[in-house]
């Protein structure tokens, strides 16, 4: 076997440096580029979440953030049809001013009795409480509603060709003639109610009856939270060129500086989703056009000849992929689309940019890793399994690479082996506890029909670790040097493997979280003679997917807590912890046998696992 020895280059620190897709500031509008949008605001140079306080009225603040206050009125033509008007009224924004010496009374502007007043706060916001009222001196507060519909609708369930007054709206309060409102101060939630926080942006107010009544104030109080805000594109084409996506920037940094999730999925045409109607007689699926698809319910039924059919993902196009320490996964397609969570409120984009460079390092490049089952914490011997292929054009061809990151959370032992072609080649390993291994080659791989395998030796502790596979080159350019990076995908490399895949499921599911706690020796001898001097004990965690509190103790056998330590959050994989003998003030304890405990603080719960060890001098 040959290696090379020599300080690994850290390729991953230099800068991505090529062309970029922006949208938002300096690029394609956030408006030209929407596809849909839920619970967030869209402007042509940013998207974004209102910032709430709790406790804030959203209604005073609904007019700045953009919302408005309308008052519409239904009545019946001659045919018996409904028809609703919005008149221009003056004097809705008394409502929402904060001062309750002014009021809104729907007789000074001729509006009906039985009008309809929407707040619309501008942005979806938790709501905790809602409360409006007349004037309270003793000349008005007896106008108060009595028979009324309170609701809300959170914006979100829009049915095309209908204006948001028409969509179903949630009651809160429902006040009709027959059990009427006695209170001039109506307060949501009422007395004892138990309730789930709603989502709202629309507020509305309905009267149900011909009394005289005014509005002084509409309060809606905030949470002080709001729902996620969703934002996703249509595809983005970058023209006569085969991008390999590089690294995303958002507001010119790196997305993980916001408290926003970014994915991304690309493909070779303008179509991720593929839409059928189904013809009615004979049940035969079309394929048509998204726009089509959505306006055919829309048409009258003397002209519908079809219905609304499958929505299928387009299997050219990759899936979903999240962005992770600003890196894109998707693989190199002209069209590359994006949907983005804002998690917080107050959370503002004003710029999403993508890297990425027109020479690609393949065409194809597919990986699976063998064995697709292992035991939990045991050695594993492990196979990566790589197919590398040229690009069609020549004049796109591929410039290949020499380095191979392999982004994992299992343990990695060693790395035995590369070869190309089975052939072993000469190269170097970097180890990265807890994240994966970096191999860097000694000759750059051609994408001409390469096969590449790496061989290795790790442990995994949870079902479905996954193995990320990225190839990279680092090329100079005028001023500097350029990092390409291209994720590797899901293929059928190593046929003689059923199926393919690049995560390990474990084959005992039900191993507890904690196990293997074992002690080194089961009598120790603080003694200082540096002869088993400390109780040495190893465990493994199985099935932690993320950081998790644990502790260790140590107990007499009376019960008492002896010693304790936290020792912090960890996830899955073996450990070792000490003990010297000594007790929480630093004195030696007297001999006789201990119990030793480690717990760890799951979602499902603590679970610990204890044993005993013997101390003599």
């Amino acid at each position: 076997m040959y290696r090379l020895f020599y300080l690994a280059l850290l390729f991953y620190a230099l800068p991505a440096v090529g062309e970029e897709l922006l949208v938002g500031r300096g690029g394609l509008s956030f408006v030209e580029a929407q596809s849909e949008s839920d619970r967030l605001s869209v402007a042509a140079d940013s998207i974004w979440t209102w910032g709430v306080r709790p406790g804030e009225n959203l209604a005073r603040s609904a007019l700045a953030r953009g919302g408005a206050i309308i008052a519409s009125e239904v009545s019946v033509d001659e045919f018996g049809q409904k028809l609703r008007t919005i008149p221009p009224i003056a004097g809705l924004e008394k409502m929402l001013d904060g001062d309750a010496g002014t009021a809104f009374d729907p007789d000074l502007v001729e509006l009906a009795h039985d009008a309809e007043i929407v707040v619309d706060l501008g942005g979806t916001f938790h709501v905790d409480n809602v409360r409006f009222f007349p004037r309270l001196d003793s000349g008005h507060r007896d106008l108060f509603m009595q028979a009324f519909e309170l609701g809300y609708n959170r914006g979100v369930e829009i049915i095309p060709g209908l204006d948001f007054l028409d969509q179903p709206f949630n009651v809160l309060i429902n006040a009709h003639i027959f059990s009427p409102n006695r209170q001039a101060i109506v307060f949501w939630p009422r007395a004892n109610e138990i309730i789930e926080l709603p989502e709202m942006r629309y507020f509305r107010l309905k009267s149900l009856s011909n009394l005289p009544w005014e509005v002084a104030e509409i309060e809606i109080n905030a949470v002080g939270t709001a729902p996620w805000g969703i934002y996703e594109s249509t595809p983005l084409e970058v023209r006569h060129a085969i991008p390999v996506w590089g690294r995303l920037q958002v507001n010119g940094g790196s997305p993980d500086e916001l408290p926003i999730v970014v994915q991304t999925r690309s493909g070779p045409d303008p179509e991720p989703l593929h839409y059928y109607v189904v013809r009615r007689g004979s049940l035969e699926e079309v394929r048509v056009d998204r726009i089509f698809w959505e306006t055919l319910p829309r048409l009258g039924a003397d002209i519908r000849q079809a219905d609304q059919g499958p929505v299928v993902p387009n299997p050219d196009w990759s899936a979903w992929e999240t962005v992770t320490d600003g890196l894109i996964y998707s693989p190199p397609f002209s069209y590359i689309q994006f949907r983005v969570r804002l998690l917080e409120p107050g959370t503002h984009i004003d710029q999403i940019g993508f890297e990425f460079t027109s020479r690609p390092l393949a065409q194809t490049l597919e990986a699976e890793v063998v064995p697709s089952v292992a035991s939990p914490g045991e050695e594993t011997p492990f196979v990566l399994h790589m197919l590398v292929q040229h690009l069609e054009r020549k004049a796109q061809l591929g410039s290949g690479f020499r380095y191979l990151d392999i982004r994992t959370p299992a343990e990695i032992v060693a790395i035995d082996s590369v070869r190309v072609q089975d052939e072993r080649v000469v190269f170097s390993a970097e180890e990265r506890p807890g994240e994966g291994f970096t191999v860097r080659l000694l000759e750059r791989v051609k994408p001409q029909a390469s096969f590449v395998q790496i061989f290795f030796r790790g442990k995994v502790f949870f079902d479905g670790t996954d193995f990320q596979v990225r190839a990279v080159d680092i090329r100079p350019t005028q001023t500097d040097r350029e990092e390409v990076h291209q994720f590797a995908r899901v293929g059928d490399v190593d046929e003689r493997s059923p199926g393919a895949s690049l995560a390990v499921r474990l084959s005992a599911r039900n191993r507890p979280l904690v196990d293997n706690l074992l002690p080194r020796s089961p009598v120790f001898t603080p003694n200082d003679d540096g002869i088993n001097d400390y109780l040495e004990l190893s465990y493994d965690l199985f099935k932690l997917t993320r950081d998790a509190p644990v502790n260790f103790s140590i107990y007499d056998l009376s019960g008492n807590l002896v010693r304790q330590g936290n020792i912090g959050s960890v996830r899955s994989g073996s450990f070792v912890r000490i003990w010297d003998g000594r007790d929480g003030r630093g004195q030696r304890v007297p001999p006789g046998l201990y119990l030793y405990e480690v717990e760890v603080d799951a979602d499902a719960g603590t679970v610990g696992l204890q044993g005993s060890a013997s101390l003599t001098y």
